[in-house]
């Protein structure tokens, strides 16, 4: 049998453990960029650049399993499945704070489309024009958006 090397050491194995957390929603970093919060089950704040579980319910717990080396997580190992909305008294805030960023990107994304046309492309809108657009979007975020761009070029351009 050969000795082992660092005797002292501890040698962790890899394992997965399985917690719930509550998805919080949408948030930006400091870029503008979405990302994807989630409180763990130590209370904790966690941030993911993609979306652990597309179409997530926000202020719902999912069970979440993990893999672990010893004490250290390194990463989430299969899909978060969907358990029950959570009864923290902060679900509305975080609602709030989803559809805030969602209207923000949606707004970002909207300013970005217009500039891409034209600096003052929105300017020559009529009103049916804007109707128009507004109601080719399909969700309330990306309207809340467009309306937020509207908003911005008129104080801009004090109408």
């Amino acid at each position: 049998m050969p000795l082992d090397p660092h005797p002292n050491a501890v040698h962790d194995q890899a394992h997965d453990t399985t917690h719930e957390w509550t998805y919080l929603g949408e948030r930006r970093d400091s870029k503008g960029k979405a990302i994807y919060a989630w409180l763990d089950h130590g209370g904790d704040e966690r941030w993911y650049g993609s979306a652990l579980t597309p179409g997530a319910a926000v202020g719902c717990v999912y069970r979440v399993t993990l893999n672990n080396v010893g004490q250290v997580l390194t990463g989430v190992t299969t899909r978060p499945r969907y358990i029950r909305p959570s009864e923290d008294e902060r679900r509305p805030q975080w609602q709030a704070a989803h559809h805030l960023t969602r209207t923000l990107i949606e707004a970002d994304r909207a300013g970005a489309r217009a500039k891409k046309e034209s600096a003052d492309a929105i300017g020559s809108l009529t009103l049916d024009d804007v109707r128009r657009w507004y109601a080719s979007r399909a969700t309330p975020d990306q309207r809340a958006g467009i309306m937020a761009v509207v908003i911005q070029y008129m104080q801009k351009h004090a109408l």
